[in-house]
């Protein structure tokens, strides 16, 4: 996130976003994801309709950093 790992224990905010080829979709903010100890985190995520999705982990910051974010992308087909 942002070129360096969230601190540990910290909670990230984490939104899905679908893209459809009819034009449709929407967003939904997924259940809140905590990283480990090392600055990693990790989420399950099961999509049932085709499209792109897109994913953005998000933190907000305290007052020794400030926010960060990042962005994955997948296809299903």
């Amino acid at each position: 996130m942002g070129g360096n790992p969230p601190p540990p224990r910290v909670t990230l905010t984490v939104q899905r976003s679908v893209y459809n080829d009819d034009g449709s979709g929407g967003s939904v903010t997924l259940p809140p994801v905590g990283v480990n100890d090392d600055g990693t985190y990790t989420f399950t995520d099961t999509p049932t309709v085709a499209g792109r999705y897109g994913y953005l982990a998000m933190w907000s910051g305290d007052a020794a950093a400030g926010p960060a974010k990042a962005v994955h992308q997948i296809m299903v087909e």
